[in-house]
């Protein structure tokens, strides 16, 4: 088994573009979800840009970079991945009925049990792991064969905090939190895949080395072949026994984000390309835009990401305001940075 050499130093700039292109890569693939063909997002997108060519953003961060704002703050509050807790966070989210939430995230967080606005202090542990089993019965019951894309679009800021971990104990962590809305093999390996490429962004791998880094640390055959399919294109995608675009058929199927994301990892020449030509092949654009934009930011760094953008995501006000997701992007990408300890993880899973 091949295992993720560890660099003594993570970059900043490389995290940071991280967290900023999850949350631009959500904003701006937002106004074309669910648009439909390739070509109609295009012409849409084409007809929004600027004088200067520029596609400026013209939506807001919705479901995915919520939850991952949403495991963000988990950690950084308690040093350690709980998965209790944000199941807690992610139930307390779902019950603000955002517009956007996908139909297994949905099912999973649906819960009949009242969380106040200050669950964080207000909830002892014994009422958050009854939370928790709350949400396990229902993705056990309703999710179990669902390749739906819900669990990728969330796990960057997880990626980050991950990173002083071991890739087995970092594995364990990103599966724990699949595991709250998904539990097929092949959706919690794709977010292995992904948590392990991004690890290795940030500690200076070059793109073929994180993309081979994912891949020889996979361990579903799926999940294998649609990596090797990222070397050689976009789409069509493997869907069960059909080649799809995902821009009609298959909008959200877990294969077409993670296919679609790796494939710019090795190929794109810049952030703005890579990002803009991913939300150009249409269907489930905020999705697929936020799951490349973190992959794109680990790759090019936050420096190499468009000004315009980052202004606009930086002045962003809060989308649900009741929920005091962290807003500052720079204090979030550096309270990040290593914010699992290993050995509060440690003594968190033996304690559970």
């Amino acid at each position: 088994m091949f295992h993720l050499r560890k660099f003594p130093v993570m970059d900043i700039n490389k995290a940071l573009g991280c967290l900023y292109g999850q949350l631009i890569g959500d904003a701006l693939g937002n106004p074309y979800e669910l648009v439909g063909k390739s070509e109609d997002v295009k012409a849409l997108m084409k007809k929004d840009c600027e004088a200067d060519g520029f596609l400026p953003i013209r939506g807001h961060i919705t479901d995915d970079s919520q939850m991952a704002l949403t495991i963000a703050e988990s950690v950084c509050r308690n040093g350690f991945y709980d998965q209790a807790d944000v199941a807690c966070g992610y139930v307390r989210w779902a019950k603000t009925l955002p517009a956007d939430i996908g139909n297994a995230t949905k099912s999973a967080l649906t819960i009949d049990v009242r969380l106040p606005p200050s669950w964080k202090t207000a909830l002892d542990e014994d009422f958050k792991k009854c939370v928790l089993r709350h949400v396990l019965r229902n993705v056990k019951q309703y999710n179990q064969d669902s390749l739906s894309n819900g669990c990728l679009m969330r796990v960057s800021p997880l990626a980050i905090a991950c990173a002083s971990l071991t890739p087995d104990q970092m594995r364990t962590v990103v599966q724990s939190d699949t595991m709250l809305t998904h539990t097929n093999d092949v959706c919690a390996e794709s977010v292995i895949a992904y948590s392990t490429a991004i690890r290795a962004l940030l500690y200076g791998r070059s793109p073929k080395e994180a993309y081979d880094e994912a891949l020889s640390f996979c361990r579903n055959e799926t999940v294998g072949n649609l990596l090797r399919a990222a070397a050689e294109k976009a789409v069509p995608v493997k869907a069960r026994d059909a080649d799809v675009f995902g821009d009609t058929a298959a909008q959200g199927y877990v294969g077409v984000a993670l296919q679609g994301a790796f494939y710019e990892l090795l190929n794109a020449a810049s952030f703005k390309d890579g990002l803009v030509e991913t939300i150009g092949r249409g269907g489930d654009t905020d999705t697929n835009g936020c799951i490349a934009g973190a992959l794109l930011g680990a790759r090019f760094g936050v420096e190499m990401i468009p000004l315009r953008w980052k202004r606009t995501i930086h002045s962003a006000p809060p989308t649900i305001p009741s929920l005091e997701l962290p807003t500052d992007i720079e204090d979030i990408a550096q309270r990040l940075i290593c914010a699992i300890d290993p050995t509060k993880q440690k003594q968190h899973s033996l304690s559970n």
